[in-house]
C-alpha cells in the first residue's frame, strides 16, 4: 500500500520523462514542469497536486497505466521498481503482474545517458551521503595502508 507521499514521489519521478496524469471525466492531461525546485517539489508540481486531489485521485491515473491514483492507496497494490527502466510501478500484492509498466509506451524512456529522475532530498541526506563517502574512502585509504 502507497502512501500519499509514496504517490506524490511516483507521480514527480514519471512527470520528469513526461508521462502526464489524465482525468477520466475531462480528458484533460496534467504533466507540471518544472517538477523540482531548489531541492524541493516546485510551485507546480504542488498546485498539479492539488488539482488532482480536488478532481478526485479515484478520477485520474497515469498515462500508460490502468489503475487510478485511489487504487494505489489501497492495500492491494504496491509501488516497486521497473525491472527494464527502474522507474517505479504499481505491481499487485501477491497476485502475478498483468499490467505493463509505462515505460512501455514511450519512446524515449529508458535513457541511461540522461540523469535519472529524482524526488527532492533534503540537505541533511545529501550532506549525509557525502560524508559517508568520505569515511568509505578513509577506510580504504586506512586499510591499503595496512597490507
Amino acid at each position: 500500500m502507497a502512501s500519499l507521499q509514496q504517490l506524490q514521489q511516483y507521480l514527480a519521478l514519471w512527470f520528469q520523462v513526461g508521462q502526464s496524469v489524465i482525468a477520466t471525466a475531462s480528458g484533460q492531461t496534467y504533466c507540471p514542469q518544472p517538477v523540482l525546485s531548489q531541492g524541493q517539489y516546485s510551485t507546480e508540481f504542488r498546485d498539479c497536486w492539488q488539482q488532482l486531489e480536488h478532481l478526485g485521485l479515484e478520477n485520474c491515473y497515469l498515462e500508460g497505466t490502468v489503475l487510478s491514483l485511489q487504487e494505489l492507496l489501497s492495500p492491494a497494490w504496491e509501488i516497486t521498481g521497473c525491472a527494464r527502466c527502474l522507474m517505479p510501478i504499481a505491481l499487485p500484492i501477491g497476485k502475478v503482474q498483468s499490467l505493463s509498466c509505462p515505460c512501455s509506451d514511450s519512446l524515449a524512456w529508458p535513457n541511461f545517458e540522461l540523469p535519472m529522475p529524482h524526488v527532492p532530498e533534503g540537505a541533511n541526506a545529501s550532506l549525509q551521503r557525502i560524508c559517508d563517502r568520505i569515511t568509505a574512502g578513509d577506510r580504504r585509504r586506512d586499510l591499503a595502508q595496512w597490507n
